[in-house]
C-alpha cells in the first residue's frame, strides 16, 4: 500500500519510490500494489503506467469527501492581525488551527506571536497537562527549548528539525484538543490526520536562494517588477496542505484559508490552483498532472549509479531495459512523442569494467 503515491513527482523522493515500484514488480513479480491519493488530475494515465508494468490495475475514482472542504482567499495587508482575529473566533467556538509557513524559523516566530491568544482559550486542566508536557520534552535530550516555552501556552511548532518524540508528543495532545493551534511547515501536509477545523496558509510561495543561478524562470512568481525569486507551492502542495481541514471523524466542516497581500497574488492563486463558480461563489481545486521526479539529469544518474550498485554486473541493454519500466519513460513515449534513445537520456554509451 502506497500513501500518498503522488510523491512520485517530487524531485527528492519521486526517483526512488519511482524506482522501488519498478523493482518490487520486477523482484516480487507482478505484486499487488494500492495507490493512494486526492490530488491527482491525471490518474486514467498514472493507472496506464502501473498497468503497463505487468500487473492489471483498476483505477477507482471518487469526488466525495466525508466532510466539506470550503476554500477562502482572503487578502491582508496585515496577516498577523487577520489571523489573530481567525483564531479568537474559532478557538472561540472550540476548533483548532493549523497554520502553514514557508520556513522552520517562520514557524517558530508565529507561535511566539501568537502564544498570548491562545492561552486564553485554556481550561485550567489543561493548563496543568501543558505544564506536564513541558517537562516531558524537558526529559527529551537535544530538544528544542523554543517549543518548551510555546506550548505551555497551548499552541506549538511543528517541522522536521524537531526530533521525533518531539513531533510526537505534539501531534498526541493536538488530538486531544489540548494543542489548540501548531504552526507548521509543509511536513504536517501528508498522512498525518489532525482535528483541525481550519488551515491556514499564510504564504503561497517560498524563497529561492539565489536568483542568479537560476536558468528559466518558468514556475516562478511574477511581482510586477521583475521575479522576486519566490516559488510558489504547486497546486497539488498546495492542496495537501489545505486538505488537512475538515478531518473525517474529528470534525464536521473544514475550512482551507489562503492568505495574500493584495488582488494580484488573489488573482494568480484563483488562475493557478482553482476554477472559480461564480454563480455559487466557490473555489474549485484544479489539480495538476503527475509528473516523473527521474526528469533532470541528477536523479537520473543516481539512478543508473544505483542501479549498477545493486546489480554488481549490469550490461547498457539490461539498463536500458529497466528505464524503459519508468513512469519517466512511460511520459516521454506517451506525450511527447520522442524518438530519442533512452541511452541518450541516460548519456550512457558503453559500460566497462574498472
Amino acid at each position: 500500500i502506497i500513501v500518498e503515491i503522488h510523491f512520485i513527482g517530487e524531485s527528492s523522493r519521486g526517483p526512488r519510490l519511482e524506482s522501488l515500484i519498478v523493482r518490487m514488480n520486477e523482484f516480487l513479480h507482478t505484486p499487488q500494489i494500492i495507490g493512494l491519493s486526492a490530488t491527482i488530475r491525471n490518474p486514467e494515465f498514472f493507472n496506464s503506467w502501473l498497468n503497463k508494468l505487468g500487473n492489471k490495475t483498476i483505477l477507482i475514482k471518487s469526488d466525495s469527501r466525508p466532510v466539506p472542504l470550503h476554500y477562502k482567499i482572503e487578502v491582508s495587508q496585515n496577516k498577523n492581525a487577520t489571523i489573530k482575529k481567525i483564531l479568537n473566533n474559532i478557538l472561540d467556538k472550540n476548533g483548532q488551527v493549523l497554520i502553514f509557513l514557508n520556513t522552520r524559523k517562520a514557524t517558530q516566530k508565529m507561535a511566539n506571536a501568537m502564544y498570548s491568544l491562545t492561552n486564553k482559550f485554556l481550561e485550567d486542566n489543561q493548563k496543568e497537562i501543558c505544564q506536564k508536557i513541558v517537562k516531558k520534552l524537558r526529559k527529551i535530550r537535544g530538544g528544542h527549548s523554543e517549543l518548551q516555552k510555546v506550548v505551555k501556552n497551548g499552541i506549538a511548532f511543528h517541522h522536521a528539525g524537531l526530533l521525533p518524540k518531539e513531533r510526537r508528543l505534539i501531534e498526541e495532545n493536538y488530538r486531544k484538543k489540548v494543542v489548540k493551534v501548531i504552526c507548521c511547515t509543509t511536513t504536517l501536509s501528508a498522512g498525518i490526520n489532525l482535528p483541525a477545523r481550519v488551515v491556514i496558509l499564510k504564504d503561497f510561495k517560498r524563497y529561492v536562494t539565489s536568483g542568479y543561478n537560476i536558468k528559466n524562470f518558468k514556475g516562478f512568481y511574477e511581482n510586477g517588477d521583475g521575479f522576486s525569486y519566490f516559488r510558489p507551492f504547486s497546486a497539488n502542495e498546495t492542496f495537501q496542505m489545505l486538505g488537512r481541514a475538515g478531518r473525517p471523524g474529528l470534525d464536521t466542516v473544514g475550512y482551507g484559508v489562503l492568505l495574500v497581500n493584495n488582488l494580484e497574488e488573489k488573482a494568480w492563486i484563483e488562475d493557478h490552483y482553482f476554477s472559480v463558480d461564480y454563480a455559487n461563489d466557490r473555489l474549485i481545486p484544479q489539480y495538476e498532472d503527475l509528473d516523473s521526479g527521474l526528469n533532470t539529469i541528477n536523479t537520473l544518474k543516481e539512478q543508473v549509479l544505483l542501479r549498477v550498485y545493486e546489480e554488481k554486473t549490469i550490461s547498457l541493454e539490461q539498463l536500458k531495459t529497466f528505464f524503459k519500466k519508468t513512469y519517466f519513460w512511460h511520459i516521454i513515449t506517451h506525450k511527447m512523442n520522442s524518438t530519442i534513445p533512452i541511452e541518450e537520456l541516460l548519456m550512457i554509451k558503453e559500460i566497462t569494467p574498472l
